[in-house]
């Protein structure tokens, strides 16, 4: 890869992404935590959509890298600075709901709904972690590995302050090893040694010999998706010299994946995406308008801040409307369709955050490395 390649159609795939988390948390906190009918239970598995969002860093981190060749601590600076801002300020927003969140959710009508005082019970000791044992937690998140810590070590650790941010932790995992992963290429023996080293760990991790996990929040447990996103990129310019036919090979890899994989869905979404993300020419107007328009392109950018920001906005929206409505009178319709509303307007505030907040610190980060200090020594 001689320069960077912009991938518009994966920036595009970001923002449905996204609405998909938004739209599960949204049928969560309305009661239906468990899936009546195929659509509810796919809108559910938002843990899907996250495996997705891995392979898509796998690809876009692989795809940074071997174009910008930059000096690891200029790439990781750079990389702090992608996440952390809006990481920090959603990190806050979600300490401050913490209490009114819990409080609405002791309070609303649906208390026999399947599930729901589990719900209940995990957010309350969510409620007692953030706020009542906050230095730990504080001190963890501000690291950005909070996700590494055990359910034994630390309950919640991993979820504490914005339950959605244990993804992040994971993210930023794979930052600080996706450089020296890249450089086993190339190194038969390498590589050979590396991947019997992860799949022991993957094994370790499994069995509980590391401590147990709320959520896939251990770079140990989901290290595969990121492999495959790594795998994508380095095989895409071969891949796209056979110009083949998107539709076709789409519905083949899908179909496969549908049949082999115990849970198909994040790869099976990946197979079904990448044909079309290597022969975007013959992919169609629709695959075009869908990813690659300028509304999906300028909402994709912002998907980060949406992915974070959502939560604390369906809970604000949802504590204002029983507020003024008896909660008595609030049917899981009604709180569904309130969390609709909170996610329209949780898309211009994440687009805000974007332009305000996100560019500002990446630009930042670029011009501060461009310093003599963090240069290669060839440009010194």
């Amino acid at each position: 890869m001689e320069r960077q390649k912009f991938f518009s159609e994966i920036v595009g795939l970001r923002i449905y992404l996204a609405l998909w988390v938004a739209v599960g948390h949204g049928l969560q906190l309305s009661g239906w935590l468990k899936g009546d009918n195929p659509v509810h239970w796919l809108l559910l598995r938002t843990d899907a959509a996250v495996y997705v969002f891995m392979i898509v860093s796998g690809f876009v981190i692989t795809n940074l890298i071997d174009s910008q060749k930059e000096t690891y601590s200029k790439y990781i600076f750079r990389r702090l600075f992608r996440l952390y801002p809006a990481f920090i300020v959603c990190c806050v927003l979600g300490y401050l709901i913490l209490p009114a969140w819990a409080n609405l959710v002791s309070r609303v009508a649906w208390q026999n709904a399947s599930g729901w005082q589990e719900y209940a019970s995990s957010l309350e000791q969510l409620r007692y972690q953030s706020i009542d044992n906050t230095a730990p937690h504080f001190l963890l998140h501000a690291t950005m590995l909070h996700g590494l810590i055990p359910t034994e070590v630390l309950p919640k650790a991993s979820t504490a302050f914005l339950p959605a941010a244990w993804s992040i932790s994971l993210e930023w995992q794979f930052y600080l090893i996706a450089p020296f992963l890249l450089s086993l290429r190339g190194k038969p023996f390498a590589m050979a040694a590396g991947a019997i080293a992860m799949a022991a760990l993957h094994l370790v991790f499994y069995r509980g010999l590391l401590g147990h996990y709320e959520v896939a929040s251990s770079i140990l447990g989901v290290l595969v998706f990121f492999v495959v996103g790594i795998v994508s990129r380095l095989a895409y310019e071969r891949l796209r010299d056979l110009d083949g036919n998107p539709f076709a090979w789409s519905a083949l890899l899908g179909a496969t994946t549908l049949a082999v994989l115990k849970d198909p869905i994040p790869l099976g979404i990946w197979a079904i995406f990448y044909p079309f993300l290597l022969w975007p020419e013959k992919a169609g107007v629709a695959f075009r308008l869908l990813f690659a328009s300028k509304p999906a392109q300028i909402l994709g950018e912002a998907s980060y801040s949406l992915y974070l920001i959502h939560r604390p906005v369906q809970v604000v929206l949802a504590v204002m409307v029983v507020s003024v409505v008896p909660i008595s009178s609030v049917g899981r319709q009604e709180m569904f369709i309130t969390q609709l509303v909170a996610i329209a307007a949780a898309l211009p505030i994440s687009v805000a955050m974007y332009y305000w907040l996100e560019r500002p610190a990446m630009r930042f980060a670029k011009r501060l490395t461009s310093q003599t200090a963090l240069a290669p020594p060839e440009l010194r």
